[in-house]
């Protein structure tokens, strides 16, 4: 008995797929962040220059106060989480392509690597030398 990935007519969303695309939503709200960061502390800016203080000094103020915090934070929570995401989806791809499932026989389970293209010829001696050590 053989199976296969999901069923005729159907397309199976894998937990991969379902990660990458979390990664690309904390992506994009990573840089939505950003561009809120920026546009906060250009916004600070221009109204204390209005008030009438110097524009050096706004910025030597908020530079390290608003400004960089904001970024740093955006960049370290948003993208670490989104790069996360990301390389568990590799990870999990990688997992769910090498392993595959081959043969179900007397509730034997093979599992090969699907990478070395391994036919059911190749794995039957293993299959019998597994039965064997089981006595």
């Amino acid at each position: 008995m053989k199976f296969k990935n999901g069923t005729k007519g159907t397309k199976k969303i894998t937990a991969s797929t379902v990660l990458f695309a979390s990664a690309i939503v904390v992506l994009l709200i990573a840089i939505s962040s950003l561009v809120n960061t920026v546009r906060a502390y250009m916004g600070a800016i221009a109204q204390y220059v209005e008030q009438g203080y110097e524009s050096a000094e706004v910025v030597s103020q908020l530079l390290p106060n608003q400004l960089l915090p904001g970024i740093f934070e955006s960049v370290a929570v948003y993208g670490g989480i989104a790069l996360l995401l990301f390389g568990v989806g590799m990870i999990n791809h990688k997992l769910s392509k090498s392993t595959e499932l081959v043969d179900l026989d007397n509730n034997t389970v093979t599992i090969i690597d699907s990478t070395t293209k391994a036919s059911e010829e190749d794995i039957a001696p293993l299959i019998e030398s597994e039965d064997e050590n089981v006595d």
